[in-house]
């Protein structure tokens, strides 16, 4: 592993050939991620990976603040391509430009499912979560604390302010919740802080620009394809679950080709 704060090591090889990916990590994810797909890689690249804020410290971060805090760590040999997963995918494509004005080569891009951040979208995630709380809410708290989120996400066009309103709403109901398990009140922020952080990076999302070359920006669709197939220039579908996306072969065959 290396010492930084922004990027964490997925893979050793070549040390001047770099592949980025982009991903936010939460504690209990289901999906797979890119340390299943980066093992699999064919490309003989380093592969290097995103490291989020520690939750709590980026209240106040743009998606600007974001990839520059990304960009001044990268190294200084060849990008060889910048991967993403989900929001992961717009972040990938805005990083890929940005090493692009920078250093004169955009480079590849391949994003995974890639979906643009919407009101819709944040409140999909604080519905989920509150999906979590089943057994320490009782089934009417949880469905009026869904639908005031709704209520809040319906026509909302302001996604700062959407964003701290389900902040505020899911702490609210989650300190209830949590507390029923016995758990004390710092142990109950520190769970909480993970969809604090997570909001904050879906909201920067919605505040980059993206690639403007989608020559070489390929989107890589599961069975259930997302809203970002319009970010590329290339579409590669695979019949497999979103959670298997990036744990299979075939993916990682595909990508390697993408990469070479």
């Amino acid at each position: 592993m290396n010492d930084f704060t922004e990027w964490r090591i997925l893979k050793n090889g070549a040390k001047n050939d770099f592949v980025l990916a982009v991903d936010f990590y939460s504690p209990g994810r289901s999906e797979a991620t890119f340390s299943d797909l980066a093992p699999a890689l064919s490309v003989p690249s380093t592969v290097w990976e995103t490291m989020q804020p520690e939750p709590g410290t980026e209240d106040d971060m743009t998606g600007e603040d974001y990839l520059t805090r990304w960009l001044d760590a990268l190294p200084g040999g060849e990008i060889r391509g910048v991967l993403g997963f989900c929001v992961g995918g717009v972040y990938a494509s805005a990083l890929a430009r940005r090493i692009g004005e920078r250093r004169g080569t955009q480079p590849a891009v391949v994003m995974f499912d890639p979906e643009p951040v919407s009101a819709i979208v944040l409140y999909w995630q604080f519905h989920k979560l509150l999906d979590k709380l089943v057994g320490v809410l009782t089934p009417q708290e949880i469905e009026e604390s869904k639908t005031v989120g709704f209520a809040e996400a319906d026509g909302a066009d302001d996604l700062v302010v959407l964003g701290d309103s389900l902040i505020k709403l899911y702490r609210e109901v989650g300190h209830v919740g949590l507390g029923r398990l016995g758990l004390n009140e710092a142990r109950r922020n520190e769970m909480m802080s993970w969809f604090d952080a997570y909001v904050h990076y879906l909201v920067g999302a919605t505040q980059v620009d993206t690639a403007v070359d989608l020559s070489t920006c390929t989107v890589i669709n599961s069975d259930a394809p997302a809203d970002g197939r319009h970010l590329a220039g290339a579409e590669i579908s695979f019949d497999l679950d979103r959670h298997d996306l990036l744990r299979r072969s075939a993916v990682a065959e595909a990508v390697s080709g993408l990469l070479k």
